[in-house]
């Protein structure tokens, strides 16, 4: 909740034209005589009244103000005051209208809608008929809204939009008393009051929501308001324009895009409909026939052969097409992202496409064993998945890639000129067991990935990525020994089969080593913001240097070689460094957790629930991207507990 706000408070905007009766109803729901009732036909009320009152426990804050047609500026200042006012939004909106719903109805009505807020605003406005004498009578209120839906369509319109009519009426009870006519008519007017207050507060119990109207840059305005007014410096009226013209632009390009949207979706129709059964696609783009946008060609089971040409598409993506050949695109001049999955028999893909920024090509069988990425200058994004015969990629045209995905490629076995995409920010290699090296010297790189690379013997220094931020070395055997001393913003390792691993002057929080189960020398010094490492299934565990980390306890009862060294000296091992408040566990009787289940079930959730700690990462994706399973020790009444948070059950492939 943001300063200023109130839980609960139903906030009560009340418009109308002048001489409607504003004032008086701000007055009957409030039971008050607070606001100003002016009997002259031009009232000269400044800026707006406002007043807080409780009906059944609940507290409800009234603002009335006056919409001018021509003052814009004073337009602008009453909205002002009115965010700065109702800091929570808008609950309800009533809109007054006196006898007929006449033309100054609608042309206030209009611009509330429009200069001041949006169309959005009829869900929380209701139309209030003042001044109406039969307004017990229900065939009589039921004639009049008749006639007032009748009068024209905008009105039709406008009351189908909003809720009501609700019909009441306030006679006046400020009248001078001269005898007891006066007395009379004054009592007999407080209790028709009454019973539109009644009426009008029982329809606002129901009709004001637990939710508020606010425009987009409501909280932004309130802000900004408030620092105007404790300043004494600044324009409110001016603070308010800008935003609402900032939104309105913002709903117009919307609203384009919508338009653009729904275009699509009838060209995406008609294209369905014309070729789904096709054997042969051939299209040239021309006036009577210009697909724009997007278009998806999925599950076209007699497809074998397409040719589009000079269409204006942006986004084409061609999918499970399974007896696709031949693909041809040209002159595709808007093209910037192209898609190509589930194809296993296409034979021949030719594009010239030199705007297109994103590629994802996947399940090729009989595609050429090499893919030339040449004519892809401005690719930015690129995914290659599941292509059996792919050997060499070959990036050497490719300056400006920022994420690289290559995955299930079981022939490749050479990644070429890779340093040339020196923009690359996020680089994933996985289940492609003939590659051997791979070379890689980004200075933007922030996430590297490596898994199921079987063959793979050697990966670049580290010091050449210095921005590396998340590192999974996983399922690569022939490699045995990393270095990562050398990337001070590392937080996230995953490794397995190492035998000697050095992550000192990292700035990783937890580190676990339990699939490196053969491991040897383990440094992780000088790491200020270590605060949890798990070493229980590294039986062969020799060297161990964890000082100057903020370990507080640490479980070795499994490190037979480190029980050795620990046991043997009385001050500290020269093979065990750590922190002098270390709480180390040589033994003890552990009860251990496995938690499974589906992924996004909320495992590393309760996790962290079951520790007291955030040391487990909640994501809200519904692919899991942890490959390694997470352990953490901890204390309750006096026993001990280790808890594992496992892989999900299901797809845990990164890139489904």
């Amino acid at each position: 909740m943001n300063i200023g706000q109130e839980s609960g408070i139903k906030n009560l905007l009340i418009i109308g034209h002048t001489n409607v009766g504003k004032s008086t109803l701000c007055n009957v729901l409030c039971d008050a005589n607070y606001f100003e009732e002016n009997d002259y036909t031009a009232k000269k009320t400044k800026n707006f009244q406002k007043k807080d009152f409780i009906w059944k426990e609940t507290k409800y804050r009234v603002i009335e103000i006056g919409v001018s047609l021509n003052d814009k500026k004073d337009l602008y200042n009453k909205l002002g005051e009115v965010i700065y006012s109702m800091p929570e939004g808008i609950s309800q909106v009533l809109f007054l209208i006196d006898e007929r719903f006449m033309a100054v109805e609608i042309s206030t009505f209009k611009s509330f809608e429009k200069e001041i807020l949006n169309s959005d605003i009829t869900e929380y406005t209701t139309i209030v008929r003042t001044k109406f004498g039969n307004f017990k009578i229900e065939k009589k209120r039921d004639e009049d809204k008749d006639q007032v839906i009748y009068e024209s369509e905008a009105i039709a319109k406008v009351v189908k939009l909003c809720k009501g009519p609700i019909y009441v009426n306030n006679p006046p009870i400020n009248i001078t008393i001269e005898d007891d006519d006066d007395k009379e008519r004054v009592e007999n007017n407080k209790r028709t009051r009454a019973r539109s207050r009644n009426i009008l507060l029982n329809h606002l119990e129901t009709a004001c929501q637990e939710k508020y109207y606010k425009l987009t840059t409501w909280d932004e305005l309130y802000n900004k308001i408030a620092s105007v007014k404790s300043n004494g410096t600044g324009d409110i009226a001016e603070e308010v324009e800008r935003s609402l013209k900032s939104e309105k632009k913002d709903e117009k390009t919307q609203q384009t895009t919508r338009q653009k949207s729904r275009k699509n979706q009838k060209d995406q129709q008609w294209f369905d409909e014309k070729y789904s059964n096709e054997e042969v696609i051939n299209i040239v783009g021309r006036k009577r026939l210009n697909l724009a946008g997007s278009l998806k060609i999925e599950d076209f089971k007699n497809l074998k052969n397409i040719s589009l040409k000079k269409l204006k598409i942006a986004n084409l993506e061609i999918n499970n097409c399974p007896q696709l050949n031949i693909i041809n695109m040209s002159e595709l001049a808007k093209l910037t992202s192209l898609s190509v999955t589930g194809c296993s028999k296409l034979i021949v893909l030719n594009c010239s496409l030199n705007e297109l920024t994103s590629l994802e090509v996947s399940g090729y069988h009989q595609l050429n064993n090499i893919l030339d990425l040449s004519t892809f200058t401005k690719l930015t994004n690129l995914y290659v998945r599941n292509y059996s015969n792919l050997t060499t990629l070959d990036f050497s045209s490719i300056e400006k890639l920022i994420s690289l995905k290559i995955s299930g490629c079981l022939q490749l076995t050479n990644i070429n000129n890779l340093f040339k995409s020196s923009k690359l920010e996020s680089l994933s290699v996985i289940d492609c067991p003939k590659l051997t090296t791979l070379s890689y010297s980004t200075n933007g790189l922030t996430s590297l990935e490596i898994i199921g690379c079987k063959q793979l013997k050697k990966i670049s220094n580290l010091s050449n990525v210095p921005k590396l931020t998340s590192l999974t070395l996983i399922d690569c055997p022939n490699i045995t020994k990393l270095d990562c001393s050398s990337t001070e913003k590392l937080t996230e390792l995953e490794a397995s089969d190492l035998i000697e691993l050095k992550c000192l002057n990292t700035s990783i929080k937890t580190l676990s080593v339990n699939l490196c189960p053969g491991i040897k020398i383990l440094d992780c010094s000088n790491n200020d913001k270590l605060i949890n490492l798990d070493i229980s299934n590294c039986t062969e565990l020799e060297f161990l240097d964890c000082s100057t980390s903020k370990l507080t306890s640490l479980g070795i009862n499994n490190c037979k070689f480190l029980l050795k060294e620990y046991e043997q000296n009385g001050t500290k091992s020269n093979r065990f460094k750590y922190p002098p408040d270390l709480k180390i566990i040589e033994k003890r009787i552990m009860k251990n957790l496995i938690i499974v289940g589906r992924i996004g079930g909320g495992k590393s959730t309760l996790f962290n629930i079951l520790t007291e700690s955030e040391d487990f990462e909640e994501s809200g994706r519904s692919i899991s991207v942890i490959k390694n399973f997470q352990k953490k020790d901890f204390e309750w009444h006096g026993k001990s507990f280790s808890v594992v948070d496992t892989i999900g059950v299901g797809d845990t492939q990164l890139f489904a």
